[in-house]
């Protein structure tokens, strides 16, 4: 399978993410994964379409990609929520999540861009998913993201150096860290 992220439960196996919502919903009823939060739906929406253009050098500039990150963290520093619609997880946070850990793994590698550390609600919002289970658990090494993105041919090559780096052979490495003083995000009182 050549699709991040995907899912495979028993025989079962998708790679779209909304199929894998969809599927998670139908089969596994509680907690109840829907959501219907405008605001935070719209703050994430552009995020993943203005890393695309960047890494896939359609916009040499990391600008837009940059103002996308920062609409999102301005509605994550208002939000009174761990996660973007609620203390857990939610189908939105599924498709987010993933999204904002390869733009943070796939930039850094592709481009030396990092998201910068004074969105901290962002970064706080990362450490809460790295701080749950089940995205630590269903995360893929650092390597396989990298190597998922280099096998698309719009994307730039890797330096030797970052080749041997990000190999797939080398033992996995996960980016999970957080910048200093960043905790996950707390829920309001």
């Amino acid at each position: 399978m050549s699709r991040l992220p995907c899912l495979r439960y028993g025989d079962d196996i998708m790679s779209d993410p909304d199929e894998i919502a969809l599927y998670i919903d139908s089969t596994f009823r509680y907690p109840p994964m829907q959501y219907d939060n405008v605001a935070a739906a719209r703050a994430c929406r552009d995020v993943f379409s203005k890393y695309s253009f960047y890494i896939k050098d359609v916009s040499h500039s990391a600008e837009s990609l940059l103002a996308e990150l920062r609409r999102l963290d301005s509605y994550l520093s208002e939000a009174p929520h761990r996660f973007l619609c609620r203390d857990i997880p939610d189908h939105l946070d599924c498709l987010m999540l993933p999204k904002l850990h390869h733009i943070r793994v796939v930039a850094h590698a592709l481009k030396g861009f990092d998201i910068p550390a004074e969105l901290t609600a962002l970064w706080g919002y990362l450490a809460a998913a790295y701080e749950t289970p089940a995205f630590r658990n269903s995360c893929p090494p650092d390597q396989e993201i990298v190597e998922h993105w280099q096998s698309k041919p719009e994307c730039p090559s890797l330096s030797k150096a970052a080749a041997a780096f990000y190999s797939t052979d080398a033992p996995p490495r996960y980016s999970f860290d957080v910048p200093e003083g960043i905790t996950g995000r707390q829920v309001a009182q």
